[in-house]
Order: structure tokens, then C-alpha cells, then sequence
């Protein structure tokens, strides 16, 4: 909290003499003696500012029993009906442990949006971006952090580069403008090796990774006034291509760019008790006609564990949208599954659309009795949908 506000006070003292040529009775030169003191004050604002989100939602990895406070389920867990005491984000305001902060599981493909904005652009202090780059966090011992890139970039870690022969103005951060940018990002604890079971549960706190923001500052256009006044004077340069340099004035041209640097969202790292992925599911399917829905969990703990498993036709909280009655699925609605150790299974089902359009998949959770925590939760705070064609 506080006022973050930073400025300097600053004093200009300028002394000269006056001299006024043949003002004496002989015809010599008066002379004076002249002082003039200016005093203000300049605020420095920071040249770029990054906000981050981290996505979630079903395009996020399932929890796989994650030990995070917002992956918790309430105490009495051994019932199909099984919910939450408070929902996610309601949890990471009131957990000392979660606050502000992603979840993720050990080896998951983070995807990040940040959005770059100049605040002093609202003062004509425009700022114009030239490269983006990713570069691991260099303090973070205990955990791996790699960009999710395509393998045939050419420059490893850079999100953004102008071209030079660019004339898009697009990463120029004026008033009221914003640059987007969205990447994954790959966190690997380093203490696990192979799932071992001296490791489970093992977790970090970190950011994730640093973004680095390389750019310029945007030259000032002069006051309409100023430069109608320079041209009525002839001096607004010798050519007309030399105009729209002389209409400007500070900050200086550089020959470098200026960098800052920027930790990305701060995530919970861990090593879940489970592994639990969507192994199949259709892009689109066609009314009336049968498709797979699978999912395969496996225990990476040495100890048995009960998984509860519960499938509703009610798919979101929100009215009107919650109906899930166009799809019929057949599998295993509510029951419990056995795990032994390092064991895998996969939960089957046989779906079938009955109309065209968005539709919302039946709500599936599949919940850990031992830990207490979802190990797939893509219930009413998470519908799943497909686009089913006619």
C-alpha cells in the first residue's frame, strides 16, 4: 500500500550580464548584471507496464489431486455429492497460501497472456515496443522453466520482433492502446526424478519466468502553434522530407533500445499424487452418430487410493446454460475406482448428440478420498463443450 509516486525537485540558476552597446555619454556599453532561478518538480512514471493472466478453465490441465488450497475439497469426502466449500477464485482470496497465484502441476504447459500499456501515454509519452523475449527466472533453483515454442523458430525465446521494413504501428503504446501478447510456459520441479516416492507432494512457489521488453521512446510532435510559427520563419528545415523530424522535439533519438525486465505470474508448482488426462475427445461431431469420451488416470503414489466418481446432466451454474440434455452418454455415472500403486485406468464412455450447435458435455469429477482434493473437476465452474454438427 502507499503512495508509490516518485519525483525530484529540481532548480535552474542562470546568471549573465546585460550589455546595452553605446548607452553611455562617452558612447560605451552599459552593462548589468542578471539572474534568473526557475523551480519545479518532474514525476517519473514508469516507460511500460505488464499485466498478467494466467488461463484456466477446460483448456487447463485437470488437478490430479493438486494439494493447492484452491483444488480442496470440503472435509466428510466419501459421498458422490461431494462439493467444494468455497469455489476457486473465492479461495485464493482467502488463503494465505494461495493468494494471487496459478496452480499447476509438475511438468504443465502454462498459457500466459500479458498485455503491455504505456502509462505516461496519457501525457503524450508514447512508447513504441521492438522485441519481446522470454529468458528463464536465473534466482529460481528448484524449479525448470522453458518457453513452449515451435521448434523451427529461428530466435529461441523471442515472442515479438519488428521487421524493419515494418510500417505497422501496431506495438506503438499510446493513449488508450495495448499490445497482447500469449504464451506457454513448461515448470519442471528438479527434485523429481522419475515420480519417485520421496518426492510426492513436493511443490514450489515461483514465477513464472521473466519478460523482457525491449523498446523506444516515442518522439513529442511540437505544440500546432510552435510549428506554424517555424514554417512562417523557414524553420522547419531545408526539405519537405525533413518536416516531419523538425515538427518534433525530445525525447532523444537512441541508438539502443531500453529494456525492462518483468516476472511473470506467480504459480504453485507441485508434484501430484495423480496423472489425469483427456485422451479422447471429438472436434466436432455429427448428430446421431456415437463417439468416445475417455479419460486415463494413474497413480504415481505407492499407496492405494479410492477415487469417487460422479457424472450430473447439470454441466454449469448459470441458468439457461446448464442443460446438458443434448448429449446422451453411457459409462460409469457414480461409483468409486481402485488404484494400486503406479497403476492406470481409463474411464470409458460412449456419448451420442441429438442436436446441432454448442452443447454442453454432462459434469464429470472424479475426486480423491485419501487427499481430499479434485483429481478431474470439469464440473459446473468448469462446463466442457463440444460443437456437435447437424
Amino acid at each position: 500500500g502507499g503512495d508509490m509516486t516518485c519525483w525530484t525537485n529540481f532548480s535552474v540558476f542562470i546568471a549573465y550580464r546585460q550589455v546595452r552597446p553605446h548607452q553611455l555619454e562617452d558612447g560605451g556599453n552599459s552593462a548589468e548584471f542578471v539572474t534568473w532561478e526557475y523551480q519545479s518538480s518532474v514525476i517519473w512514471a514508469s516507460p511500460v507496464r505488464a499485466m498478467f493472466s494466467v488461463l484456466r478453465g477446460p483448456q487447463k490441465a485437470y488437478p490430479s489431486g493438486s494439494q493447492h488450497p484452491s483444488n480442496l475439497i470440503s472435509k466428510g469426502l466419501g459421498s458422490t455429492t461431494s462439493k467444494p466449500y468455497l469455489d476457486a477464485d473465492a479461495l485464493r482470496l482467502t488463503s494465505n497460501a494461495g493468494d494471487g497465484e496459478a496452480a499447476a502441476i509438475d511438468g504443465e504447459k502454462v498459457r500466459v497472456r500479458c498485455t503491455l500499456q504505456a502509462e505516461g501515454a496519457a501525457d503524450g509519452l508514447a512508447v513504441e515496443v521492438q522485441k519481446v523475449s522470454f529468458e528463464s527466472n536465473e534466482e529460481e533453483t528448484e524449479c525448470d522453466l522453458t518457453l513452449v515454442s515451435d521448434e523451427y523458430n529461428p530466435e529461441e525465446g523471442v515472442l515479438f520482433k519488428k521487421k524493419a521494413d515494418s510500417q505497422s504501428h501496431s506495438n506503438i503504446l499510446r493513449k488508450g492502446s495495448r499490445f497482447g501478447l500469449s504464451y506457454g510456459v513448461q515448470a519442471r520441479l528438479r527434485q523429481v526424478e522419475g515420480g519417485s516416492v520421496e518426492n510426492e507432494g513436493a511443490y514450489v512457489r515461483t514465477s513464472l519466468g521473466v519478460l523482457a521488453v525491449d523498446f523506444t521512446p516515442v518522439r513529442l510532435g511540437l505544440p500546432k502553434e510552435v510549428f506554424s510559427w517555424m514554417e512562417a520563419n523557414q524553420l522547419s528545415g531545408a526539405s519537405p522530407e525533413a518536416l516531419p523530424i523538425s515538427s518534433c522535439h525530445g525525447p532523444l533519438v537512441m541508438s539502443q533500445t531500453s529494456t525492462m525486465k518483468f516476472f511473470g505470474p506467480l504459480c504453485y508448482v507441485e508434484n501430484s499424487p495423480f496423472e489425469a488426462e483427456l485422451t479422447s475427445f471429438p472436434a466436432a461431431p455429427k448428430v446421431a452418430v456415437p463417439f468416445d469420451v475417455k479419460y486415463s488416470i494413474t497413480n504415481k503414489t505407492s499407496l492405494h487410493q479410492k477415487l469417487e466418481v460422479m457424472m450430473s446432466e447439470s454441466s454449469t451454474d448459470e441458468p439457461g446454460v446448464g442443460s446438458s440434455d443434448g448429449v446422451l452418454i453411457s459409462g460409469l455415472v457414480n461409483g468409486d475406482i481402485q488404484l494400486a500403486p503406479m497403476e492406470s485406468k481409463v474411464l470409458s464412455y460412449t456419448a451420442l448428440a441429438i442436436r446441432a450447435g454448442k452443447t454442453s458435455m454432462p459434469s464429470l469429477t472424479v475426486s480423491s478420498v485419501r487427499h481430499k482434493s479434485w483429481v478431474i473437476n470439469d464440473g459446473p465452474k468448469n462446463p466442457r463443450f463440444i460443437n456437435v454438427l447437424p
